[in-house]
């Protein structure tokens, strides 16, 4: 056996016993804090007879304020753990020296036997008397040195029972070794590797469990210092080559598909997809699968998934840990206000909706008509609503949507168009108003149309409620979500695309922006730039989640666009 494993046998043994005393010491820091403590202890002291010493534990289980203070309490509790260590050694038969005996020798059996009640003799009996008195005469010394303690007797009297002690010790061992009594020397022994012991667990478990990592690490180490394969396996060139010419985007993509069900299957999981994100190491960009959840449960099982993932690609294995990243998030929810809302907002004009879903739009213009535009969960009836949960097709009844322009409360629009669910392999939840001129130029008002034109390609900027200055990244990046509708037994599912913002969070979408309209630009194949737009469904603590508009303007001043033309 190396020097390795006899320590790491040994370390696990004391901490076990180390876990096992820290229970008992805080029972007894715990059960003792404030109670007066009676240690017998005869002795004539002004003309009578004194039977024990009172010592009152005032300062044991609770911080002090001061430096001195909490200098007297940590030693209560070095005296209080050594004492029970020393007891718990002794009840458990936890003798150092047979200890290491067997652990040197690979004895099978447990080194620490305990004690059979049935086959205890009467040298046994003289043991445990002696251990006995030892704990007694140093418990003496030791408690009488605390302030609370105030019987003026000569601090050397305490030492004679521990003197007294030291002298049976050295009557032991002449019997034991010059008159050869067989029994005197085992008592000797085990007291003082109970002793020993219990100095030992006294330390504490977490001393040993930190002995215990560095011990495994140099065991570790050892192993592959020793392992021949250490010196003869080596990358070959074809493996250096896969690597260098293994492009990083195509191993992120290739572990999602191959992860992202089990991902999906996680109960607590709201949001999953491919994510691009600056490197802090190597100010690269680097696509990741990004993970939003919302339990403790979900993060457990998403540990499991990301250490366990792996991939193997040209030679090259690729681990899941490195690729994978996942934030919580308090909600992902459809973000329609009901009893806050914004300067500009819609909702549905049905009498029977008391407390109607409010929401941002924007309008825009198709020759001699005007329209606005903006989420069905806002335009539609609450109640209604409901029922596109199990129907995508259903059909709308209470079609009047009444809008608010700073307080104007005199326009309303008929819905016309709307589409909930999937289509395309996207999810959608859009809504199309016919509305008056008057509507459209009310709303126009308020929006600096200047600013908001002035769009270049890392620039989104939103259209509704207000105009939104916050510079939000140029990418998109399309993720599967489940969306928590207002009225829904279940989240939805919706494939829908997230944005993010440079700031922390997306702090600057908030309740009441749903259904408002973002313009960004793009190039198209032909590299012709052009006008794209979403539309504001939901957010999660980390983004906010868009459909992508299905149309598409040329954009090369967007003057057309100022003037009145639209998508």
């Amino acid at each position: 056996m190396s020097s390795t494993e006899f320590l790491i046998s040994f370390s696990t043994i004391m901490m076990m016993l180390s876990l096992i005393s820290e229970r008992a010491s805080n029972f007894a820091k715990l059960y003792f804090q404030g109670k007066i403590l009676y240690i017998p202890f005869l002795y004539r002291y002004d003309k009578k007879w004194i039977t024990h010493l009172k010592v009152k534990l005032d300062i044991l289980s609770y911080r002090q304020p001061t430096l001195a203070g909490e200098k007297e309490r940590e030693y209560r509790l070095m005296v209080i753990n050594i004492l029970i260590g020393v007891i718990i050694a002794t009840l458990a038969n936890a003798n150092l020296f047979e200890i290491i005996r067997a652990i040197k020798t690979n004895i099978k059996t447990v080194p620490i036997s305990g004690h059979n009640i049935e086959t205890i003799d009467s040298y046994q009996v003289v043991g445990f008397l002696y251990m006995f008195f030892f704990i007694w005469s140093v418990s003496i010394i030791l408690f009488t040195r605390l302030p609370e303690y105030h019987l003026k007797i000569k601090q050397k009297v305490y030492k004679y029972p521990f003197l007294l002690w030291a002298l049976a010790t050295i009557v032991f061992v002449y019997l034991g070794l010059k008159h050869e009594v067989a029994w005197c020397l085992p008592v000797v022994t085990h007291t003082i590797g109970y002793v020993l012991v219990g100095l030992f667990i006294s330390l504490g478990s977490k001393f040993w469990h930190d002995i215990l990592d560095i011990l495994f690490k140099l065991k570790n180490t050892q192993q592959v210092l020793a392992d021949e394969k250490t010196y003869t396996n080596y990358d070959t060139a074809d493996e250096l080559m896969a690597l260098s010419e293994t492009s990083q985007y195509e191993i992120a993509e290739q572990l999602f598909e191959l992860y992202k069900d089990d991902i999906a299957a996680i109960d607590g999981v709201v949001s999953y997809g491919l994510n691009t994100i600056l490197d802090e190491k190597t100010k690269l960009y680097k696509k990741i699968i990004e993970v939003e959840f919302m339990s403790d449960t979900a993060q457990g099982k998403l540990q499991r998934v990301t250490f366990s993932g792996s991939i193997t690609i040209n030679y090259n294995t690729f681990y899941l840990k490195n690729y994978l990243e996942y934030r919580y998030t308090s909600q992902l929810t459809a973000i329609s206000a009901i009893e806050t809302h914004p300067i500009c907002y819609a909702y549905n004009a049905n009498p029977l909706n008391s407390n109607p879903s409010k929401g941002s739009f924007s309008v825009y213009k198709d020759g001699d008509n005007y329209f606005a535009v903006g989420n069905l969960h806002v335009f539609a009836d609450d109640v209604e609503f409901k029922q596109f949960e199990n129907n995508p097709s259903y059909a709308l009844v209470n079609r009047t949507v009444q809008f608010v322009i700073n307080g104007d409360t005199t326009q309303t629009g008929t819905i016309i168009d709307y589409t909930f669910g999937t289509f395309e392999g996207y999810g959608i939840d859009r809504c199309v108003c016919k509305v008056d001129k008057k509507l459209y130029d009310l709303f126009l008002e308020h929006i600096d149309i200047d600013n908001l034109i002035s769009i270049d390609e890392s620039t989104m900027k939103m259209f509704g409620a207000y105009t939104k200055y916050a510079h939000f990244h140029p990418y998109r990046k399309p993720t599967t979500c489940y969306v928590e509708y207002n009225g829904f037994r279940k989240r939805k599912e919706m494939y829908l695309f997230k944005i993010a913002i440079s700031s922390i969070g997306i702090k600057n979408i908030s309740k009441g922006d749903s259904g408002a309209t973002l313009y960004y630009k793009i190039k198209s194949n032909d590299n012709i730039e052009l006008l794209a737009t979403g539309i504001l469904v939901a957010k999660s603590d980390n983004y906010a989640y868009i459909f992508r508009g299905k149309l598409f303007t040329n954009t090369n001043t967007l003057e057309l666009w100022k003037n009145g033309s639209q998508v």
